[in-house]
């Protein structure tokens, strides 16, 4: 309970090689044997953690499980090639509370790599910068479809898609592009994307939204392609949703918003 974690540098810590899991640089995990046998209040802050740059190390920091109150602010991480994931929080039954403030991501990633993967209800990711020229590599995925996050005003520049969400999350104020032959945002049901700017620069006739569920709100957001051969801007395939007050941006030949059955 309440340890803090601040200003060490991690190289080549951790072990595992694809597709083992590896031990973790961090794990932050509760015992989970017995009630109210949790990890709280622990605090990340202002570290640096260097991976292994090579794509068979599958190195990552984790939160596993039983905890509460978890918190990672201010770090910086590189060159985690892994094909998994840099920074996972995994349980989705045994985890509250989790915070990821203001972390940079730089030169991690490969083919079927989240750069930040959450598989618990109810998180916080805001004010981080994901930036990766890595084929494939992705930036934020919803692991489990609990629901509930606040994606606020992140960064985040890939190959691949940017976010892969379920549902009632809270997407407000990012910036977001894929460069990549990927849509910029697959969604499910019930989400809020407010403010966010909205880059489908693959030119590989991909879309900026895929709309996969119902009922979302897209608002006030700036949708664009800022290169040609970019597919159409939204593919909404789904019913009752609010599409209001966007400012799209479409440079090439497809549909600027398809609505089909």
């Amino acid at each position: 309970i309440g340890t803090v974690v601040e200003a060490n540098v991690f190289k080549n810590a951790g072990l595992g090689t694809v597709p083992t899991t590896g031990t973790s640089v961090i794990g932050v995990t509760g015992d989970g044997a017995g009630a109210g046998e949790y990890t709280i209040g622990t605090r990340v802050i202002n570290n640096d953690f260097y991976g292994r740059n090579a794509s068979l190390d599958n190195d990552k920091v984790t939160v596993n499980g039983h905890t509460r109150d978890t918190l990672f602010e201010n770090n910086r991480f590189y060159n985690f090639k892994g094909d998994d994931a840099t920074l996972e929080i995994i349980d989705p039954g045994t985890n509250t509370g989790v915070k990821i403030r203001n972390n940079t991501f730089r030169d991690g990633g490969a083919l079927t790599h989240y750069v930040i993967t959450v598989r618990c209800a109810d998180a916080v990711i805001e004010g981080n910068e994901i930036l990766s020229d890595i084929a494939g590599t992705r930036g934020i995925f919803d692991g489990a479809g609990t629901g509930g996050f606040r994606i606020i005003n992140n960064t985040i520049n890939v190959p691949y898609r940017a976010l892969a969400l379920a549902g009632n999350h809270l997407v407000r104020g990012n910036s977001l592009r894929s460069s990549g032959s990927d849509t910029v945002i697959i969604c499910g049901s019930n989400n809020r994307f407010y403010e966010n700017t909205i880059d489908d620069a693959s030119g590989g006739g991909s879309f900026g939204m895929w709309i996969q569920g119902n009922q979302n709100e897209i608002k006030d957001n700036r949708i664009l392609a800022s290169v040609t051969g970019a597919g159409m801007h939204i593919l909404c395939n789904t019913t009752d949703n609010r599409i209001e007050g966007n400012w799209l941006n479409h440079i090439d030949n497809a549909e600027t918003l398809r609505l089909q059955s």
